[in-house]
This record gives structure tokens, sequence and C-alpha cells, in this order.
């Protein structure tokens, strides 16, 4: 179709169309509990859930000598499952002051039950050749597998006999989901005389990540890791040969780094994705007590706001775990040399009439 001699709409030509693309179905069974003690000054919320969706749509890598390089599929089942919890309270209540506090905590898991007849595994973003996010039968969703180096089976990794280059192996490595396990939060709010001081602290746990920003900034000899062999120019891997035998030979500092690009692995920069964050601090004060009573303002309240203040512990170097360059689902847990996050600080004027 097209208007004004322009197309409004196009099939993306890597894409294999498919007729019969049927709608993705959810069953889901939800119990919770909610209770209020101490004249509400405490609050607890429970919630337990198990989801099953059969017939989710992904995209499906398939061979390039089809002319295409994936399919839109249904790919049969998967669970979710998991409890929620909110635990709100008022630790402190009176005349002046005033604490709130309210925690949130989500526990998820999730597995792939069926993905069609004899099938086991696809790849559903990302490539073989380095990292890929693959649905394997009877793991988690969005799998999380990275070009690995060639290890015995005790473990050691193997170098070349001849020039001391790191091997890759034949096979991918499982690192694992990159779907968080854990969420939650802690949001306190203290109130003293009209002037108020909140705090929002979050965290998601369980995941991992592949990061094309430390694999960049590896090859290119800047990243920490690379500061071995600095003095001499020279690296020796540590390992054992082809032959078994622990490694001896000194490789060039270049040629041993720039192995990670030239072999494609990327197990070096898989990484636990968890986080621990002070999303957000605000502070203010209400006026609205001191206004006078015949002012057509009827309240009046000034807030800073700090958003994405500071990363308490992270354990993926170089970046934020929250960076990344795309939205797509297809593509959760490849960070790809995205933009750095950013902070923001500003003011909230609220008034009443």
């Amino acid at each position: 179709p097209s208007g004004a001699g322009q197309p409004v709409g196009s099939i993306p030509s890597g894409v294999v169309p498919n007729a019969n693309l049927r709608p993705s179905r959810v069953e889901e069974a939800e119990f919770g509990f909610e209770a209020k003690l101490f004249e509400n000054r405490i609050g607890l919320d429970l919630t337990y859930y198990n989801k099953i969706t059969n017939d989710q749509i992904l995209a499906s890598q398939i061979s390039d000598a089809s002319g295409f390089t994936s399919s839109v599929i249904n790919v049969g089942r998967s669970k979710n499952s998991g409890i929620e919890v909110l635990l709100t309270g008022t630790p402190i209540l009176s005349n002046s002051f005033k604490w709130d506090v309210n925690l949130n905590f989500a526990r998820n898991t999730t597995e792939v039950l069926d993905l069609g007849a004899g099938v086991n595994e696809i790849i559903s973003g990302g490539n073989a050749s380095n990292n890929s996010l693959r649905q394997t039968l009877g793991r988690p969703l969005n799998g999380l597998y990275a070009t690995a180096y060639l290890r015995d089976a005790t473990g050691n990794q193997i170098f070349d006999s001849s020039s001391g280059r790191p091997l890759r192996a034949p096979q991918a490595l499982y690192i694992g989901t990159t779907i968080p396990r854990y969420l939650g939060g802690i949001f306190n709010s203290f109130n003293y005389k009209g002037v108020s001081l909140s705090a929002l602290v979050d965290f998601k746990l369980g995941h991992y990540l592949g990061s094309q920003t430390n694999f960049n900034l590896y090859r290119h000899g800047l990243h920490q890791s690379t500061l071995v062999g600095r003095q001499d120019n020279l690296v020796t891997g540590v390992g054992v040969n082809q032959q078994g035998s622990p490694n001896t030979i000194r490789t060039p500092l270049q040629t041993y780094y720039e192995t990670v690009n030239t072999s494609s692995i990327r197990e070096e920069f898989a990484y636990n994705a968890g986080f621990w964050k002070l999303r957000q601090l605000s502070m203010g004060y209400d006026f609205t007590k001191i206004l006078p009573s015949r002012l057509f303002v009827k309240g009046l309240r000034l807030s800073a706001v700090a958003n994405n203040v500071a990363i308490l512990k992270k354990w993926v170097p170089n970046i934020d775990p929250e960076q990344a360059n795309n939205v797509s689902d297809n593509q959760e847990g490849l960070e790809q040399t995205g933009l750095p996050t950013s902070r923001s600080i500003g003011f909230n004027l609220n008034v009443k009439f």
C-alpha cells in the first residue's frame, strides 16, 4: 500500500511471513490475602499466581540459506509463577512526626513447557555466533547463551599449542535467564511539622546480561582486565595447551586480547545483571499552614526531587545494568553499547485553589 507515492506499510525483508500465526492465550490462577492491623498501622498484601501462556509469539532464527533470517512463530507453552508481597506500616505517629514505610517483594519463576513437536530449542534473539537468547525446553524463558572458551574435563582453559591464544568451544555456554527472578523496593517517608523527606531503594536480582560495551572495551585494550601483560607486552594464558600440559607460551598483547573478536568469544562479557539502586530522593515543605486564611490559594507545597540517584550495588563493570539501546523483548539482556542512564534533579510545586 502507498499514499502520496510513499509506502505506508511493509513486511521486513528478513522475516518470513506467517499466515498461520495465532494470538497468544493466557490461563491464570491467582490467590490473595490482605490484612490491616492496629488501626491500619500495619498492612499486609500477599498474592500467589500461576500463569500458563499458550502460543506465545516469538521471532525464531532460521538458516540464511532460505533467503530470510527469522520467522515469527507460535512457540507452544510457557509458565510464569510466583509471589508478590506488600508490607506497609507506620512505625511512628505523633502530632508532629510521622514515619511511613512500604516494602514490596516479588519472586517470579519461568519455564518453557512446550516448543512444538520435536523442537527442544529455538533462538529468539541475538546470534548463535556470539550472544543469543534461546527458549529451551525445561529451562527458564529467555536463556542467555554465550560463545565460550574451550576447557578440558576439569575446567582448565585450553590454549593453542603454537600461538598461546585462547580457543573457542564448539558449543555455546548457558549463562542463565535474562528475566529478573527477584524484584522489590523499600520506600520510607518522614514528615516533621510540614517538612517531608522520602527515599526509595529498589532492586532486581537473579538475572544475567551480555555486554557489548565491555566486549568492545576489552578488544580495544581499554578494559581493566587487559592491563595484565602491559609491562612486557606479552601475556601467558593461565591453563593448558592442546596436549594437556601447562601453557607456557607468551603471546603478544594485542594478539592475545583481540582473540575474543577474531574468534567471537563472549563468555568473558556475560554478567550478573542484578542491582540495588537509590531510585528517588525527595525533600519538601508544606506552606499551607502559613498562608493567610482569606487567600484564594488553599494549599501550597514545594519539593525538590532527584531520580536515579545512585547505584548502591551492581556486578557488571563499566555500565548501568539497566543500560540498553533496544526495547524489544526478543533482545532483553543483550546490552548493545546504549547511551548511559542519566540522573535528573528538579522541583515540584503543588498548588490547590
